[in-house]
């Protein structure tokens, strides 16, 4: 009858107990990734059309005489990125047919690396600003154009990379915008 080393219940006991951990700690991190952090957004908050844009310091986007495109965007976004040649094309076009239509870009970025990667992109809006991180501003998508009317109203709403159809609706908006005799 062969003996058993010493130790072989010892080592059992302790492959039972590692094995239990690792399980107990399995459950747990499964369980915190399952559930939205403290703070963490569930669902994407966004403007409607009627609603009144916040404003933000540096872009006065409620103001009252004049209308605007805005555009939210993320350095580190990569629909931003992509979406570049069409806010290009965006700013040419209201140059060309809506040159009273501002164009205003702003982040949660510092102002500088915003600036930056404006540059960068050879983008060139009539003015952009930093949101404060503490600072409560409903959009938290990127990219997001809100088309904004006089007295700080928000028109549309497009948030991500835009289809062909999109890209038209808001070419189409800026000549809408340009338009105020037409509007209702």
């Amino acid at each position: 009858m062969a003996t058993k080393p010493p130790g072989c219940l010892l080592d059992r006991v302790m492959t039972v107990a590692v094995s239990v951990s690792a399980v107990a700690f399995a459950a747990v991190a499964v369980r915190h990734l399952a559930a939205p952090s403290r703070g963490a957004v569930t669902a994407a908050p966004r403007y409607n059309p009627g609603d009144r844009i916040a404003d933000i310091p540096g872009l006065e986007l409620d103001r009252s005489n004049g209308s605007s495109l805005f555009l939210l965007v993320h350095p580190a976004c990569a629909h931003c990125t992509r979406s570049m040649p069409f806010y290009r094309v965006l700013l040419a076009h209201r140059a060309k047919r809506a040159p009273g239509v501002r164009f205003l870009v702003a982040s949660r970025d510092a102002s500088q690396k915003l600036e930056a990667y404006l540059k960068e992109h050879r983008l060139e809006p009539d003015a952009s600003a930093s949101i404060p991180a503490e600072a409560p501003f409903p959009l938290v998508l990127t990219p997001t154009i809100v088309s904004i009317k006089p007295g700080g109203v928000v028109s549309r709403v497009w948030t991500g990379v835009l289809t062909p159809e999109n890209e038209r609706a808001v070419l189409d908006e800026v000549d809408w915008l340009a338009s105020p005799a037409d509007r209702p």
